[in-house]
């Protein structure tokens, strides 16, 4: 077996080999030059990362398959400071208006930023390092939303506000009771549907304390019971299954507001 031309590996073709031989066959010439690939980088103004796709990088490309153009959104360069970053998708507009969160936002509508938290919330992020820390059991509270008129819920734009005027630390039942919720509405009445002041002296805590009742009308309600014609028979029911079991006429009394257990 004779050797190649050009080298010392054995002849494929013509009297080359194979490498020399597609040389030939591609550019006419068998000692024409490597060619190395280069890559190429994103098409798109100011990106120099690699090429992956239809001439964009990854995350070009991601943005061109998800919203249709490669430029969607902000593109906030790597390696800037956390704050700085924060700051940069926060749309500042006048002192008193709301600074919407022009980045990702969760289910609830808020805004989502990589605090190092697992909750992730921007403008919890933007009052710790704005404002002050948040104390244990301290949330932020829009105030912004408050008297607004908005109904709330997961399409309240409030939710997004970054402006620092508009956030207060408060606690997670202040910040409730704040809001237009059916239980909020409730929590703010001074006065029962009778118009009985709801003081601490009049209200009964119900349901783990979520609940409040008017302690006069309660009261009023249990007497109307009792002088109902269906109670005072149900009470001699019980008063003659006492006096059967054997109780005596005192005792039966005592205990006919109840049924005799069985």
């Amino acid at each position: 077996m004779t050797n190649c031309l050009h080298c010392e590996r054995p002849v494929y073709a013509r009297g080359f080999c194979i490498a020399h031989y597609s040389k030939f066959r591609k550019y006419g010439n068998a000692l024409e030059p490597s060619h190395k690939r280069t890559k190429n980088t994103c098409s798109v103004e100011g990106c120099n990362a690699p090429a992956a796709g239809r001439g964009l990088c990854n995350a070009h490309y991601k943005k061109l398959r998800t919203h249709g153009d490669p430029r969607a959104g902000k593109t906030v360069p790597r390696g800037v400071a956390r704050l700085e970053r924060y700051t940069s998708y926060v749309d500042q507009r006048g002192p008193d208006e709301c600074w919407p969160w022009t980045g990702g936002r969760n289910e609830k509508n808020y805004g989502q930023f990589n605090t190092g938290e697992p909750s992730g919330i921007a403008h919890r992020y933007g009052f710790s390092q704005l404002v002050r820390p948040l104390e244990p059991g301290e949330t932020v509270d829009h105030t912004c939303h408050n008297g607004s008129g908005c109904s709330g819920g997961n399409t309240c734009e409030h939710r997004a506000c970054q402006n620092p005027a508009h956030w207060e630390a408060v606690d997670n039942w202040t910040n409730g009771s704040r809001g237009e919720s059916f239980s909020a509405v409730n929590a703010r009445k001074t006065h029962c549907p009778a118009g009985h002041e709801l003081t601490e002296e009049n209200t009964y805590l119900v349901n783990g304390g979520r609940s409040r009742q008017c302690k006069i009308c309660t009261k009023d309600k249990a007497k109307k019971t009792q002088q109902s014609e269906s109670y005072k028979a149900w009470k001699r029911e019980n008063y003659r299954a006492y006096r059967l079991a054997g109780f005596s006429p005192d005792e039966a009394r005592k205990l006919c507001r109840r049924p005799l257990a069985s």
